[in-house]
């Protein structure tokens, strides 16, 4: 460990006067988390978590991951290096990830656990790296006050991470843009499992919804986690059908599926058009911490189907005028047997290369893909169900509700029971 970096030892020392936290228990059967997607530049799923008790008066960013498994957050005395453009090392630059988990001020903290060895969470080809020397329990509550807190969760607190950037000869003002935490949601999740284990939930399924889109194309979306529970019937169009997956590998696969599109202008009720394939993966990664779609669609093929464009002087697709003007019946559609995915256009519009080319609205979907991604755009219109028990993945039309913000309608959940 660093040497400016709060050693265990310490660590301990402070602890010894706080209170261990109360048992874990919960009378509803499932839990549930708010989701929000920013507009930005690449964003990803977040949830806004308050730590321990009292609630800190920050809450800490925290990526919903259903592509890794670890839960971990930014503690107290912790830097990040950047600057370098070598994996793994430690760049000229420096900064405080904030805001971070301050345990030292909840009084519901349990003591820390030295973790031996120390954990190492790798992401982006190992471009961003996170150490970790010690883990606690504590109340992870949420910036929307409608949404219960969950008791005496495990969290590693990270101490040092380690970015990947490209060489830096001035270290910028504005620091480099990074993760302060990630809440891993993969089938090796720990944060559900030691729900499962703990009697929280019955039911290793996670399902997911997002409200309606907001007016604003470049608004922010609201949704919501269900652990150990389905979705209410209200939250999605149509049932939710189960999808061939893929569980091989660890990670959230699912069939291809057929792309089809429309002119921009035609009405949704109109036949939709076969986009053409650039490549032919078998299989979809569902991916909440992903910030793209990324598909093996014919870029040309799509363009020529809907009227979009691309970027001048890339090979990104663009709607050639503002981002209110497109039209918010066009959609990009998914189709499995059984069950069809529309996303509109607008719900691309994320923020990437905002202003770069002014006159083109830019979205979030990478074409001519070898492989195929269903990132965070995906999940802004589609209700999807994990259930890690029986293996299988379901998927219902969403973006139809309202109420996430605040937690309206988790008094209509029903909890499912054991091997459900």
């Amino acid at each position: 460990m660093l040497s400016h970096l709060l050693p265990v030892a310490a660590v301990v020392a402070v602890s010894n006067a706080a209170p261990a936290p109360a048992s874990s228990s919960s009378s509803s059967g499932f839990a549930a988390i708010p989701l929000t997607w920013n507009y930005g530049s690449l964003p990803k799923i977040t949830t806004n978590i308050v730590y321990g008790t009292p609630g800190q008066n920050s809450s800490v960013p925290t990526v919903f991951d259903t592509g890794s498994s670890a839960f971990w957050t930014a503690g107290p005395g912790n830097l990040a290096f950047y600057g370098s453009q070598y994996l793994g090392e430690r760049g000229p630059c420096n900064e405080t990830l904030t805001p971070y988990y301050d345990w030292t001020v909840s009084k519901s903290h349990s003591d820390p656990v030295e973790t031996q060895p120390f954990q190492t969470f790798l992401y982006g080809g190992n471009a961003h790296v996170v150490y970790s020397y010690y883990s606690i329990n504590d109340t992870v509550g949420f910036a929307q006050n409608g949404y219960p807190k969950i008791p005496n969760r495990k969290v590693a607190v990270s101490n040092e991470t380690i970015l990947t950037t490209g060489q830096y000869n001035t270290c910028p003002s504005t620091g480099y843009p990074t993760d302060n935490s990630i809440l891993g949601l993969d089938p090796e999740s720990t944060f559900r499992a030691e729900l499962l284990d703990d009697g929280i939930i019955n039911s290793n399924t996670l399902s997911i919804w997002f409200d309606q889109p907001p007016e604003d194309p470049k608004g922010t979306f609201t949704g919501t986690a269900l652990f150990g529970a389905l979705p209410p019937s209200d939250k999605y169009t149509g049932d939710l059908v189960t999808v061939e997956s893929d569980w091989s590998s660890g990670s959230y696969y699912i069939a291809t599926p057929a792309f089809k599109s429309r002119p921009l202008n035609a009405s949704s009720s109109s036949a939709g058009t076969t986009v053409a394939l650039d490549s032919e993966p078998t299989t979809c990664l569902v991916d909440t911490g992903s910030p793209n779609l990324e598909l093996p669609i014919d870029l040309e093929s799509l363009q020529n189907i809907t009227g979009l464009s691309n970027a001048p002087y890339t090979s990104i697709l663009a709607y050639n005028g503002s981002c209110e003007s497109i039209p918010a019946g066009a959609t990009l559609d998914f189709e499995w047997d059984g069950v069809t995915i529309s996303l509109p256009y607008r719900n691309l519009v994320r923020g990437y290369l905002d202003g770069v080319e002014p006159g083109y609205c830019v979205l979030s979907l990478f074409a001519g893909e070898s492989s195929c991604t269903l990132g965070s755009p995906f999940f802004s219109s589609a209700v999807i169900a994990f259930d890690d028990t029986a293996k299988k993945i379901s998927l219902a039309q969403g973006g139809v509700s309202t109420g996430a913000a605040d937690g309206s309608g988790l008094d209509e959940v029903v909890p499912l029971g054991k091997g459900q």
